[in-house]
């Protein structure tokens, strides 16, 4: 096996061809070429150039697996007995065409010319079987990287020689690479740039983190080398790599040059680097350094503390922090005054959390997305910090919900009108009857405490289902029976929290639970029963539209 020669003709940089080869080997497919005589078959290696006979009659030999070689079938893969190297078997007679075993590859191959300067190949390697008897590699150049400190050269080769393509400029403006799903080879170091100036680059970790990339695969070798021409003139990516903010390695090699406005390039430190105190890096660095919180104290022009800033940012998961910089910036408020209002309307779940503020942010930012919706002009405070925040947000939301609705309900009035007729039904004491809009089942989840206008809102409207509402007369405002039905078959009929007290867990629930229960429950109940007997008898009206209801002696009138 050999490199072909009219490789060697090529202006390569190069003085490593050899160990070229010796590498390029390991990355190329090789084979067992082989065929069967009358008592034994015959074998060589492309890849250590052994040549190998089993004889059929012979049950053990010097070769391990002995059997595995004498059966293997033509295309199986095993490894060659004498180098121990994976190879193909093919069978000489069996092949048509050696041009389908060829393979191309693309390495980007290193050579050191000192620990200050290293050239960067990109190549694209080909093998060539030919008759079974040799295999050459082909090698064809693509890009010469020439890498010292502060510099950097970019080669394309083209038309049988080297051409200089472009200079670097600003920083991260330049993209030095051309795609492509490109392999990395380093000569001659038994650690990755160990004792050159690229030593501290920590290219393994952003290789490592890169591949963890879901649109990084198949264009590695342009990421790679992108990074490694940024290092070059700009070695403060250790400072960013070594503290753990790969975010923003991310953003300043992927979107070129996203954030770089708030660094300085020509800095010696971490302080410098990012243009502030050591208590303030201190304050920063515990909050991972998030540059959305320095986007937005550099934004605010750092008139907002940046100690008081990133303190607060603990009281956030990391998801939230851009939403939370776009509405202060929005709306002009400072995260002081946002921290004391959710302190004073925090909900209860927040008070276990880690993130102190996230349920009650998460509250007040769809309060806000809501009164946006509804076109409520935020300007007045009043608006915008609610002094109920839990009740201002279900009515800004109930509204949505109306808006977003209304076309629904226009289209049922008609099989409102109609269901009104078969369960509408009353008496001196109490009423049942259909609700007309999506605002009466928020409303009633709200006071039930059950999940009626959630789920059931589309069903009802699109006369899937219908929702009864069963109420005292003297009380028609407050709920007391949520009840399901389907034609003549009652689904659900539920109280207050759904008639399960274990549900009041705090002292209002358990004050409201009180109030339900001394409320008339076994009228109520016989109320419904007759009602429901009126149903299921096919809800029969005199002429006048009075409900019939029929005893075993006498028909009486409701």
């Amino acid at each position: 096996m050999k490199i072909r020669d009219d490789f060697y003709g090529k202006p390569l940089y190069s003085n490593s061809l050899f160990q070229w080869e010796e590498v390029l080997k390991e990355y190329i497919p090789h084979f067992i070429w082989y065929h069967d005589e009358e008592d034994r078959r015959v074998g060589w290696c492309s890849y250590c150039g052994c040549f190998m006979t089993w004889d059929y009659d012979v049950k053990a030999d010097i070769y391990s697996n002995y059997n595995d070689y004498v059966t293997a079938k033509h295309g199986e893969n095993l490894c060659c007995p004498c180098c121990d190297y994976p190879v193909k078997f093919i069978n000489e007679y069996k092949m048509r065409s050696y041009g389908s075993l060829v393979k191309t590859i693309r390495l980007i191959i290193s050579d050191w010319i000192d620990d200050n300067h290293i050239n960067f190949f990109a190549v694209r390697v080909r093998n060539y079987p030919e008759d079974g008897e040799e295999q050459f590699i082909e090698i064809e150049p693509v890009a010469c990287y020439e890498l010292s400190p502060g510099s950097v050269k970019m080669f394309r080769y083209r038309d049988g020689e080297w051409k200089q393509q472009k200079n670097y400029g600003e920083p991260f403006t330049t993209y030095f690479g051309h795609g492509g799903d490109y392999e990395f080879v380093l000569l001659g170091r038994d650690c990755e740039f160990d004792g050159t100036f690229l030593q501290y680059s920590m290219f393994n970790k952003f290789e490592d983190l890169g591949r963890s990339k879901a649109y990084f695969y198949g264009d590695r070798y342009f990421r790679y080398m992108t990074y490694l021409c940024d290092y070059c003139m700009y070695p403060q990516l250790e400072f960013l790599m070594k503290a753990g903010a790969y975010q923003w390695v991310y953003e300043l090699v992927y979107d070129r040059n996203f954030n770089r406005q708030f660094l300085n390039w020509k800095a010696n430190s971490y302080t410098e680097f990012f243009n502030m105190s050591k208590l303030e890096l201190k304050a920063f660095m515990k909050c991972g350094l998030s540059a959305s919180v320095l986007r937005l104290w550099h934004e605010t022009n750092k008139k907002i503390s940046l100690v008081e800033l990133c303190d607060s940012y603990h009281n956030y998961s990391p998801a939230f922090h851009g939403q939370l910089v776009d509405l202060c910036m929005m709306y002009g408020i400072e995260i002081e005054r946002l921290n004391k209002y959710f302190n004073s309307h925090m909900i209860p779940r927040d008070r276990h959390n880690s993130c102190l503020y996230d349920s009650t942010f998460q509250m007040w930012r769809d309060y806000i997305e809501a009164c946006e919706n509804v076109g409520v002009d935020l300007s007045d405070n009043n608006l915008l910090f609610p002094k109920d925040l839990p009740k201002a947000h279900d009515e800004r939301v109930a509204q949505v919900t109306v808006k977003e609705n209304f076309q629904l309900v226009a289209r049922a009035l008609r099989s409102l009108e109609r269901r009104d007729k078969q369960y509408r039904f009353e008496n001196e004491q109490f009423i049942i009857y259909i609700p007309h809009t999506v605002q009466e089942l928020i409303d009633e989840s709200n006071m039930q405490s059950n999940c009626v206008a959630k789920n059931y809102t589309d069903q009802h409207f699109r006369d899937e289902c219908t929702i009864c509402f069963l109420r005292e007369k003297s009380r028609i405002n407050e709920s007391f029976y949520t009840i399901e039905i389907r034609g003549r078959t009652v689904w659900q009929k539920r109280g207050y929290l759904n008639d399960q007290p274990r549900r009041a867990d705090n002292e209002l629930k358990k004050e409201r639970w009180a109030y339900y229960m001394s409320r008339p429950i076994r009228e109520a109940n016989a109320f419904y029963s007759l009602w429901h007997s009126w149903v299921k008898n096919g809800s029969p009206r005199d002429s006048k539209g009075n409900p019939i209801i029929e005893t075993r002696k006498e028909r009486k009138r409701a």
